[in-house]
């Protein structure tokens, strides 16, 4: 091998199941209510997922789906999730098991699923609002709402710059 004069800079490889949201620039109310909310998002489902936790546990369309759409201003990126769930649960005990969603935040960008200057966040919000970051209490100034619908329910999120590690 014959090293290379100078250093070549290359691109970091693509996740081959990675999934892209573009978000416009944008306010929204978090109310839940996502009648603001249009145009493109992403299609997330049994057959786009890059993994399913209990495939035996869905058993149509209509109890496993979520449409996001994204915006960004200079205080948040926003999330809107409309959730398709004809049966909600709320009867574990622990938020990650019944119906509601989760946002993984790496944001120092370095790949571990924890960090030591608290930079990760796995957030978990349900039907009715509860949430948690990591099954703790929701700390910082993340904002959310959640409202349910006819067939599911939808989810409202405005993560601040400061934990995505920067700006949105």
């Amino acid at each position: 091998l014959t090293p290379t004069p100078t250093p070549t800079p290359t691109d970091t490889p693509a996740n081959p199941g990675a999934r892209l949201l573009n978000a416009s620039y944008g306010t929204a109310a978090i109310d839940g209510n996502l009648n603001e909310w249009s145009g493109p998002g992403l299609q997330l489902d049994a057959s786009t997922a890059i993994r399913v936790s209990n495939p035996g546990a869905i058993l149509d369309p209509a109890d496993s789906g979520a449409f996001i759409r994204a915006r960004w201003d200079e205080a948040y990126l926003y999330l809107a999730i409309d959730v398709s769930d004809d049966f909600l649960f709320n009867d574990s005990g622990n938020l990650w098991w019944d119906d509601s969603i989760e946002i993984g935040v790496d944001g120092e960008d370095d790949n571990l699923s924890t960090s030591p200057t608290g930079g990760d966040h796995q957030y978990t919000i349900r039907f009715d609002g509860a949430a948690a970051d990591r099954s703790l209490p929701v700390s910082g100034s993340l904002r959310w709402a959640a409202q349910v619908k006819p067939g599911g329910y939808g989810i409202e999120v405005a993560i601040p710059p400061s934990q995505l590690g920067g700006q949105p």
